[in-house]
């Protein structure tokens, strides 16, 4: 997924503004009313509700609500009653809320998130790569929201999510398991069942990791301007940065030569190595001196073959900082600490000799925390003491039987990066 330029959907109560809102007390009730998620903006047409079309996994669980003009929840039971997204006491099973349903009165039916079902919504976009994105994390289920204009998709996930917010391939996303109801249209696009999946939770990581990473970028745009050509910090960062860090022209060259491309081709893996080496030399660098490193690096590529504008490669140097593992990093580094992994029966059966493998995953993915780990075929051969085929075949058994979730696909240039899934990863403990 490509990085986005903004990482934060707005958000409000009565007006909504995305997918998430607060609803105020229900000074009647004496309610508080708990945060529930839609997706829906005041006004506009709606599609009416298709109760016919609804799966099984959310129609079995008595976890309906009504909901109505200001995306408040209702309850089916006692309709003049505010539904919470926090007590079950308020909620009913799907007969009784669309026996409830009154048109014109209600707007449709909720369901809230929880039980394992979780929920993703993506705001003002239906086209093919808003689906495709809900079909890649595991959403057996999808529908239009009510306005027609935004999607949901449903599978099944209890994981604790790092983050519910944000935005991937310039869509608008949001995903919950719990505290929050989305709308339910049966206006369906896949209909299939609810699986278990545990991309919901990467999907939730990969918000994070954009988050993490746009911030990054906020902080580095404001510090650079290009003027003349050079990169120059702006007066405002200054202020927050040591005169030490500010740089006014074109850095001294530094840069070892073997960090520098040759030829066409070479320009990203080249920054990569010199971000990689960078960070290994100092992991606590400051985005300033990010900054300094990524502006000596484009000087000095610039020199030899040239290479794309200063803001480019600072953003390039900067996203490549937060997946960067130190230089010493490797299979060598995690093999006592692989040594210990326990194996799993299913695993030891099917990888027999070369269950080693799933232990180095294991203990890479440990080291790596919630960012993906690379393991090239030749350098699993050689830590196993077998042939590239072989362990290619590994590789492809440890996904067949779900314990490594593909986070990058193999390139001409770059290997593939993997996540081991969060069942395995707990139960290797």
């Amino acid at each position: 997924m490509n990085p986005a330029q903004n990482n934060a959907p707005p958000m409000g109560a009565g007006r909504m503004k995305g997918t998430s809102q607060s609803h105020p007390p229900d000074r009647g009730a004496g309610l508080a009313i708990a945060r529930c998620g839609t997706s829906l903006a005041d006004g506009g047409d709606r599609t009416p509700p298709n109760f016919d079309c609804l799966p099984t996994e959310l129609t079995s669980r008595p976890r309906w609500v009504l909901w109505r003009d200001g995306k408040v929840p209702h309850c089916a039971t006692r309709p003049s009653r505010r539904a919470s997204c926090t007590k079950p006491d308020t909620w009913a099973s799907f007969e009784a809320a669309r026996t409830a349903f009154v048109p014109g009165r209600d707007c449709g039916l909720g369901f809230v998130l929880g039980d394992g079902v979780a929920g993703v919504d993506i705001d003002h976009d239906t086209s093919e790569a808003a689906q495709f994105l809900l079909e890649t994390v595991g959403c057996g289920y999808i529908e239009r929201s009510p306005s027609g204009d935004g999607l949901h998709g449903w599978a099944f996930s209890s994981d604790k999510l790092p983050r519910c917010k944000g935005v991937l391939d310039g869509m608008h996303v949001e995903v919950y398991n719990r505290d929050r109801y989305f709308t339910v249209t049966g206006d369906t696009l896949t209909r299939g069942p609810l699986v278990h999946t545990d991309r919901i939770l990467r999907l939730s990581m990969a918000l994070q990791r954009e988050a993490r990473n746009d911030k990054a970028r906020q902080v580095a745009g404001a510090a650079f301007s290009e003027s003349s050509g050079a990169c120059r910090f702006s007066e405002s960062y200054e202020s927050t940065e040591s005169s030490e860090d500010h740089v006014e022209q074109a850095p001294e060259q530094g840069v070892n030569d073997k960090f520098l491309p040759k030829k066409t081709g070479e320009r990203n893996s080249k920054l990569f190595q010199w971000c990689r080496h960078m960070k290994t030399l100092n992991p606590n660098a400051t985005v300033a001196q990010q900054i300094q490193y990524a502006n000596q690096w484009y000087w000095a590529a610039k020199q030899t073959i040239g290479t794309k504008d200063a803001a480019v490669t600072i953003d390039d140097f900067m996203r490549g900082w937060a997946v960067a593992l130190p230089e010493s990093f490797g299979v060598d580094a995690v093999a006592e600490q692989a040594a210990g992994v326990p194996v799993p029966r299913q695993v030891g059966e099917a990888l027999g000799n070369d269950a080693l493998a799933y232990q180095l995953c294991v203990a890479m993915q440990r080291t790596t925390g919630e960012q993906p780990f690379f393991l090239p075929t030749r350098t699993l051969a050689a830590f196993l003491h077998t042939s590239q085929p072989t362990a290619a075949a590994a590789l492809r058994i440890l996904r067949a039987l779900g314990v490594l979730s593909l986070a990058k696909e193999h390139t001409r240039t770059t290997a593939p990066r993997y996540y081991v899934t969060p069942e395995f990863l707990a139960s290797s403990r």
